[in-house]
């Protein structure tokens, strides 16, 4: 199967997922925020509970046109943790995935969620990001290439630094006892 139908079947999956994903629609509390399955909507609750940073993240999302979807993914990129990827936009919203690692400790998990959640603000904030190919246009004019096997990735300091922020509120340390 090619990128491109695996892409749009991608596409289309997560376009009609919204219509059975609850059943009494508008009742999410965090509707902007779609974890797909209840170990990573526990561990996005938690994230909310124990960390002010990833508590803000999820109220900006929510207050914007970006709705992120959250999975677990057993083959990331090398040396990725996560990775957030455009999916695509319809009636006035912009939709993306973050994956996240499947093995890591529960704690990475969150930070990890908190550091592509930051990366997902960061598009609610660019209107010019509408597509895959402007999200990586605008990432390599503001963010910082990378590489992930043979893969180029981009990243950004506020991302980095929101990342750490929640590992260390969900870890109980204030920023002056932490690194």
């Amino acid at each position: 199967m090619t990128s491109f139908r695996r892409a749009l079947i991608s596409v289309f999956f997560l376009l009609t997922l919204p219509l059975g994903a609850s059943a009494h629609p508008g009742t999410e509390p965090h509707p902007h925020i779609r974890p797909l399955d209840k170990d990573l909507r526990a561990l996005v609750e938690s994230g909310i509970r124990e960390s002010p940073s990833f508590r803000a993240l999820v109220a900006q999302l929510d207050a914007s046109d970006v709705v992120v979807y959250i999975r677990c993914g057993r083959s990331m990129r090398s040396g990725l943790s996560g990775q957030l990827t455009f999916m695509g936009a319809s009636s006035g919203l912009r939709y993306v995935v973050v994956s996240i690692e499947h093995d890591a400790l529960p704690e990475r998990k969150i930070a990890t969620i908190g550091h592509e959640l930051m990366h997902a603000v960061e598009i609610a904030a660019t209107p010019s990001i509408v597509d895959s190919a402007s999200l990586g246009g605008e990432y390599a004019r503001f963010g910082k290439a990378g590489r992930a096997g043979m893969d180029f990735v981009y990243d950004t300091n506020a991302a980095i630094d929101v990342g750490r922020q929640v590992w260390r509120e969900v870890m109980g340390r204030s920023t002056a006892d932490s690194e």
